[in-house]
């Protein structure tokens, strides 16, 4: 019951649940079993005994557990790690965004909420003069077997698109929108320093993490997350692997010759921005202008 108490969600569907099964119980007692007596039929009798009986017992447990629970002395969430409900991913991450973060980790597989909210954000953290560092890892796009992998893992997970036709080249694109975007706020934002690490390896778990905490979350969307604050040895634990990873990678985001602005960016564009980083990649007008759509989509996953 502690940890049901715990969860808002599930605290709110304990405390309606209880409350309508003990006013069906109540209402069966008052206006059905109303009556007892000693010339009751056994059977009227019973069931009424059983009623009471059974709002009692809930009315004792729930008074138990509750009292358990507030009188139970809190544990510091400082001191290890807390699960948390898939529902509440988009509440985190707007709190820890709102904290202002000088720092941000990253290691999954597109990167989709660092361009489109985490970015964003630390460019304005970063405009009012606050050196801001973020250092990513995502999936290498040039790696054709591990796009086609992770094109099949999406296609069988509850992925935040909805989508079950992925391909390789539509991971490629994904890829390659996160790495635009990233290397266009790296020029147009001196106090912005944006590393992105192209790894050849991919895990279902994505790692976030800020100045003051991180969390752990996975490519199905269902799945809950795990949040740690700084002071964990989690926090130490993951951090320490990102820098472990991140060495055997290399950054392949460089301030570009020509600012762009965000919203309005061209599938021409793209395909000059992909040539100053040295991607070769043999992309179409249609596939340059697929990119160009995810940099400009502000939509946030999560919400």
């Amino acid at each position: 019951m502690n940890q049901i108490l715990k969860n808002k969600y599930l605290r709110r569907f304990f405390w309606i649940s209880s409350t309508a099964i003990l006013i069906c119980l109540l209402l069966i007692r008052f206006y059905i079993f109303n009556k007892p007596t000693t010339e009751s039929p056994d059977w009227y009798n019973f069931i009424s005994d059983v009623i009471e009986g059974l709002v009692a017992t809930i009315i004792t447990t729930i008074g138990i557990g509750v009292m358990i629970f507030y009188v139970t002395p809190k544990v510091d969430p400082k001191d290890g790690a807390e699960f948390l409900h898939s529902r509440e991913f988009n509440k985190y991450f707007k709190s820890v965004l709102k904290e202002n973060p000088n720092e941000w980790y990253f290691r999954g597989g597109f990167g989709r909420y660092l361009r489109t909210a985490v970015i964003p954000r630390l460019h304005q953290v970063a405009t009012d003069g606050t050196a801001v560092t973020v250092k990513a890892q995502i999936l290498n796009p040039q790696n054709e077997r591990l796009c086609k992998i992770h094109a099949h893992l999406r296609n069988t997970v509850n992925n935040s698109e909805k989508k079950t036709d992925w391909d390789d080249k539509e991971v490629k694109i994904n890829l390659y929108a996160t790495i635009v975007v990233c290397s266009i706020y790296e020029s147009n934002n001196a106090f912005l320093d944006i590393s992105i690490y192209l790894i050849d390896f991919f895990s279902t778990d994505r790692i976030d993490i800020s100045t003051n905490s991180g969390i752990l979350t996975k490519d199905d969307q269902k799945s809950p997350g795990l949040k740690f604050h700084k002071d964990s040895n989690h926090y130490r634990a993951y951090k320490g692997d990102l820098t472990v990873t991140e060495q055997q990678a290399s950054d392949v985001v460089k301030k570009l010759n020509v600012k762009y602005k965000i919203g309005k960016v061209t599938g021409d564009n793209i395909k000059k921005i992909l040539k100053e980083l040295n991607f070769n990649e043999n992309f179409s007008s249609a596939d340059n202008d697929r990119i160009a759509l995810l940099v400009n989509d502000k939509s946030i996953p999560y919400e």
